[in-house]
């Protein structure tokens, strides 16, 4: 959050999106969108074997919805690219799901 409130934009990989490093890393690119504090969704592209922001698009729409998903994938980075203001949302505030394990950990 720290970053987010000096008005640094935070990018995810589609990669991460999708799974493609792990499902600990998918699972926290997820609570980054939905809690607002990622702000672009790219791709590294730097191999012809890169996933492309294609493969992602119908996944992230389901993480955040249509609107959202547009500003993730193309006004944002629009923005960015031609020096405009990038307008983000205020980010969420995240709690993690608390279960037996979490609190047992509090326990002891």
């Amino acid at each position: 959050m720290r970053f987010i409130e000096k008005d640094c934009l935070i990018q995810v990989n589609v990669g991460s999106v999708l799974g493609k490093y792990g499902s600990d890393i998918q699972k926290t690119s997820h609570i980054l969108l939905r809690n607002r504090m990622a702000h672009i969704v790219a791709s590294d592209m730097h191999t012809p074997h890169s996933m492309s922001l294609g493969n992602g698009a119908e996944a992230i729409s389901e993480v955040v919805g249509a609107e959202e998903k547009g500003n993730l994938l193309d006004r944002r980075p629009r923005a960015v690219v031609e020096g405009k203001t990038v307008v983000i949302p205020e980010p969420l505030e995240y709690h993690p799901k608390r279960n037996f394990w979490n609190l047992w950990g509090l326990l002891r």
